[in-house]
């Protein structure tokens, strides 16, 4: 699997920062990340967003992949464009998850400190 979604370099004030990809939609990430591409069969578009970003359905099982369930929505973070926001299929907000399909634990855990809203009729 690809892990540069977890790339990170320490900056001049010692502070960690991203240094991967980033896309600006959820369908960029479709077409222009290997693992986007794997699974782009399995994604249903749907009417949902996210801070104004489309939200994709997952069809199927992902196997090898924890961080991306059948039923759950995903999306591109509107903020920073560096990873998924993931959603349940109530559309509440679940997890972080890299490019890459993993689930990440560390971003996770500073976003549960900010709650998210629900995924809204776009």
């Amino acid at each position: 699997m690809h892990h540069a979604a977890t790339k990170q370099v320490e900056s001049e004030n010692k502070e960690k920062r991203y240094d991967g990809p980033k896309y600006n939609r959820t369908e960029d990430w479709i077409k222009e990340h290997s693992f986007g591409k794997k699974i782009k069969e399995w994604l249903q578009r749907t009417d949902y967003t996210n801070q104004g970003k489309r939200a994709f359905k997952i069809l199927k099982d992902i196997e090898g992949c924890n961080g991306l369930k059948k039923g759950d929505y995903v999306v591109v973070d509107a903020l920073h464009n560096d990873h998924l926001e993931v959603f349940d299929k109530y559309k509440e907000w679940k997890h972080v998850a890299n490019f890459d399909g993993t689930k990440n634990e560390k971003k996770t855990e500073q976003a549960k400190q900010k709650p998210r809203r629900q995924l809204q009729k776009g």
